[in-house]
């Protein structure tokens, strides 16, 4: 994945958003799956141990990654704002121009206002790619953050072999995170493939 050439539109960093809500609720799955398996695991005793463990690790992986996306939602909140000031200025810039090329009388006066619109204009430009780069370096670290996620799940699949007369619910529930981190996983490379359009 490389980091976008272009700044996204306002409906890409939108749509964004709401993929960063939608890995933010599986996210939130996973935490009460963790919690309720970590229960089973421990009816099922001795057994269940090495699930509890795993399911821990599942949960913080849940919490962790809802941080990270609470603070990436900040930045998107920061890029969706400076994209629609950015093209509010865009136009006040194109409008002075037209204004200057038209009034030749009074092409002097509107020579600076043109050029600091256009120097705002720049400096806002090269704020909005950092910002669209700093979200895309947290897409990069929840992409790992993710696989991660899933090495533990399948760690969880393996420990439910072991979980007794527990055993089908404890792999059911493995499968389920699996599968939803899995959700997750997906989701993040879908907006790190939207930003980078």
């Amino acid at each position: 994945m490389k980091p976008t050439q272009r700044l996204p539109s306002v409906a890409d960093v939108a749509q964004i958003n709401e993929s960063i809500k939608y890995a933010v609720s599986l996210s939130s799955q996973i935490n009460l799956n963790a919690l309720n398996s970590t229960l089973v695991a421990n009816k099922a005793g001795a057994a269940g141990i090495g699930f509890a463990v795993v399911a821990r690790e599942l949960r913080g992986f849940s919490q962790r990654f809802a941080v990270e996306m609470g603070a990436m939602t900040q930045e998107v909140f920061q890029l969706v704002n400076g994209i629609s000031r950015l093209s509010n200025t865009q136009r006040l810039f194109r409008l002075l121009q037209k204004a200057q090329q038209q009034c030749r009388e009074n092409q002097d006066r509107l020579e600076n206002p043109v050029m600091r619109r256009g120097e705002y204009l720049e400096r806002e430009r090269l704020r909005m790619e950092r910002g669209a780069r700093k979200i895309f370096s947290a897409l990069e670290i929840a992409s790992k953050r993710c696989d991660m996620g899933l090495m533990i799940a399948r760690s969880a699949r393996v420990e439910a072999a072991h979980g007794g007369s527990y055993q089908s619910a404890l792999t059911q529930v493995a499968g389920d995170m699996e599968y939803t981190i899995g959700e997750i996983s997906t989701t993040v490379r879908a907006i790190a493939k939207r930003l980078s359009k």
